[in-house]
């Protein structure tokens, strides 16, 4: 048999073992034995081609990568009844919600609510069907064999498995630039929607004069206090624009202006 646990199979296992929420949870095996001849604890090339893990699009050739060919992809965890029934909720409303990203990674999960039968949700049938009744003290969580290797969906699995929500997993998988150009459009339409009250009492010039000298307007300097706050609240860094910028435009169009760079936004990681 030339079936192998991947290095990320075994770490996604050893990452759920650490979770707290699970403090009973012990990988019970990933790579099949006598009780597993078959499926999705077997590879693909030592498996049918006719096997139920064969089948799928993401099961084999061309979805799945030819470097998967031998690779175990499902993970048993052994848990305690209370363990199980948390387990289940999260794979639960994960199995609920079709618009969940981390969906794609996963066949199937046999998992036990705590009470009555034993359950398969499959998510790629989108169905809920009794599974064994072994599987009320082990949940089995069966991959598409296309993610055996996957950083990703290692990181999905123990995302589950801590309770993530979708908008936490799509914040935690979000790019770089697709951070920024969020930050971004968030600021600026705080801006352009805060900016809209003063719009009526900054004066044309944007300028008041007193006796000796010009002085910026204070609703001016309120605007640019404004703007350098949501920045900060947003995660970014902000470049105010020079002295004499048309703040009675502002109002209309800061959020254009934020997008193109006349108020410059500098993205920054948090922790640097």
């Amino acid at each position: 048999m030339s079936t192998s646990a991947t290095g990320v199979m075994q770490d996604a296992a050893d990452d759920w073992e650490e979770l707290p929420s699970y403090p009973s949870a012990v990988c019970s095996g990933i790579k099949g034995d006598t009780n597993h001849p078959n499926g999705y604890h077997i590879s693909y090339n030592d498996n049918s081609k006719n096997d139920f893990s064969t089948t799928r699009p993401d099961d084999k050739p061309p979805n799945m990568p030819s470097a998967n060919a031998n690779d175990a992809s499902a993970i048993d965890m052994s848990m305690s009844s209370t363990d199980m029934a948390k387990s289940y909720k999260n794979w639960k409303r994960l199995f609920d919600d079709h618009s969940d990203p981390r969906r794609k990674y996963f066949n199937a999960v046999n998992c036990y609510s705590g009470s009555g039968e034993a359950r398969r949700l499959d998510f790629v049938a989108n169905t809920n069907t009794v599974a064994s009744p072994d599987h009320k003290w082990h949940e089995h969580c069966s991959w598409r064999r296309r993610y055996a290797r996957d950083q990703t969906a290692r990181k999905g699995y123990v995302s589950v498995g801590r309770g993530d929500t979708k908008q936490q997993w799509e914040e935690e998988t979000m790019s770089l630039t697709d951070r920024q150009d969020n930050m971004i459009d968030a600021t600026a339409t705080r801006v352009e929607a805060f900016t809209a009250k003063w719009k009526n009492e900054i004066p044309e010039s944007g300028w008041v004069e007193d006796s000796d000298e010009v002085q910026p307007n204070h609703l001016v300097i309120k605007i640019d206090a404004m703007i350098a706050a949501l920045a900060r609240i947003e995660g970014v860094v902000v470049t105010l624009p020079v002295a004499g910028v048309d703040y009675e435009l502002l109002a209309t169009m800061v959020a254009d202006k934020v997008r193109s760079g006349t108020i410059t936004l500098e993205f920054v990681e948090e922790g640097e």
